[in-house]
């Protein structure tokens, strides 16, 4: 039995979701941003605490943004329940008619059915600037902002463990910086290490990359640890074991290519005064917890070498796109110049270019 109180205002979805599970009704809320898969989520939360299945097939009504009309939206608006105590009314606002349904909307606010609770869904209009601002005064507005990285890589281990998994924070940066930034990607690809590992608890680097199509024992944060460290033969090691391995050097350039660059950005913030730590970690993004690491290689690498190798990398990844040519060779021929600091003695256009 879930407790009417009228709230109206914003809430974050994390406190969206307490108020749920402790029972709250609202009778309109809105639902916007584009983290498809947590709103989705968050619908079907609210839908199951106030709906039961046998009373959800007589007073429930759900109206899809491409094909409502305003004379259909007017008539579910009307609408009085038939079993329980009020009906319940899911809409994905239409693109096409926004303007039109956000009037229909307001006008309906101002004297609403105490029989029908509305659950608004919009993911590409952020109320305070669309026509959709005169509703906020009367709904309850719960907004899902993109996640950051960061964000991505922590839901991850939360969602794992959920699901009585362990994931380290290795996996879960390597697994959002190797998927699209869908969280449906995501989950589907945590659904899928959870079966692959079986009863074992623990989902670690390894079993992201086998999910993953990649194989290779080494990973690529291996081998940005042994550039950091400046460290040739160890480089060349960890490199040719994961192009063994079937990763691809175009997925390793793109990798270094991001690594070094944040590498530079920490250099810069290491002239300025002052505590730099939030700073660092919104550079690093997913791989925060990684920081130390980070601001040691910073120190240890000059700007030219810096600025010398992410050159490299923009030159070889260019050739290695236009070119037919041996990738994994001058893959390893611009390590070893990144590496021994050597100037550039090949002609223009090998993708090796200084």
């Amino acid at each position: 039995m879930v407790r009417e109180k009228k709230v109206t205002g914003q809430l974050t979805p994390a406190e969206f979701n307490a108020a749920v599970r402790a029972g709250t009704a609202f009778p309109a809320v809105l639902l916007t941003g584009p983290e498809d898969y947590l709103r989705q989520r968050a619908t079907d939360n609210y839908l199951d605490k106030s709906l039961t299945p046998e009373i959800r097939e007589f007073d429930f009504t759900y109206l899809s943004g491409e094909s409502t009309r305003v004379p259909e939206l007017r008539h579910a608006l009307a609408e009085l329940p038939m079993l329980g105590s009020f009906r319940l009314l899911l809409l994905d606002l239409p693109t096409k008619l926004i303007s039109e349904a956000a009037s229909v909307l307001k006008d309906y606010l101002k004297k609403p059915n105490p029989a029908l609770r509305i659950l608004m869904a919009d993911p590409e209009n952020k109320p305070k600037y669309s026509s959709l601002k005169g509703l906020l005064p009367s709904v309850l507005w719960v907004h899902y902002k993109p996640l950051s990285e960061n964000e991505r890589a922590r839901w991850c281990i939360r969602y794992m463990k959920e699901h009585d998994k362990e994931m380290s924070e290795e996996a879960a940066g390597y697994l959002v910086q190797t998927s699209k930034k869908s969280l449906g990607d995501l989950t589907a690809k945590l659904d899928h290490a959870a079966l692959f590992v079986g009863e074992t608890r623990e989902i670690d680097m390894l079993s992201i990359q086998r999910i993953s199509g990649v194989t290779s024992e080494v990973t690529v944060y291996q081998l940005e640890d042994a550039l950091h460290r400046k460290s040739l033969a160890e480089c060349l090691r960890i490199a040719r074991s994961l192009l063994e391995g079937g990763e691809p050097v175009l997925r390793l350039i793109n990798y270094l290519h991001r690594s070094l660059f944040r590498l530079w950005q920490i250099k810069v913030l290491g002239r300025r005064r002052g505590n730099h730590e939030k700073s660092i970690k919104e550079i690093l993004g997913g791989q925060s917890w990684k920081s130390d690491a980070f601001i040691r290689g910073a120190k240890g690498m000059s700007f030219t070498a810096l600025e010398r190798g992410l050159r490299g990398l923009m030159d070889l990844e260019i050739t290695l796109k236009t070119r037919t040519v041996q990738g994994d060779v001058l893959f390893y021929h611009w390590l070893w110049k990144v590496m021994a600091g050597e100037r550039d003695k090949l002609e223009p256009g090998t993708g090796l270019g200084s």
